[in-house]
């Protein structure tokens, strides 16, 4: 599995883009590798494309050992948001597996989407609110299209 990350600090928001195969091993990696990273701190929303992602061989086992790898490493997630973006329903049905097992369907912690704007919007509400406050409406529709 392949990941980059790309950090926008102004909207406390990473974006993780993941491509190839689905692998648990390479989710842990990666997690330990964004909560090592000079941009992290807890409250920090996280985004992740998996428009790329290969899921072909996962298995519902795959999504456990996901869950338990999310479990463990989100202690170090405050209060943040983690947006998940798919672009195939059995992505986002994997999502959501992935989402019931971590226990954090209740609450906004974390959400599956299949549109890049709700994802976009959801992920950066907090920012969409400061923008507003500052009343620079043409401030967060310019940003959410950067994050693309």
């Amino acid at each position: 599995m392949k990941w980059s990350f790309d950090a926008h600090l102004l909207a406390n928001t990473v974006v993780v883009k993941v491509s190839d195969a689905l692998e648990p091993r390479d989710v842990r990696q990666m997690l330990l590798e964004l909560l090592d990273s000079p941009f992290w701190n807890p409250t920090i929303n996280i985004a992740y494309n998996c428009s790329d992602l290969d899921v072909s061989l996962s298995t519902v086992a795959d999504i456990r050992d996901l869950s338990e790898i999310y479990k463990e490493i989100g202690e170090r997630c405050i209060e943040n948001r983690t947006a998940i973006l798919t672009n195939t329903l059995i992505k986002f049905g994997l999502g959501r597996q992935l989402q019931i097992l971590t226990g954090l369907i209740e609450g906004p912690k974390i959400k599956v989407f299949n549109d890049w704007d709700q994802m976009a919007e959801w992920v950066t509400m907090d920012f969409s609110l400061r923008a507003f406050e500052t009343s620079d409406p043409n401030l967060i529709s310019g940003y959410r299209r950067h994050l693309q």
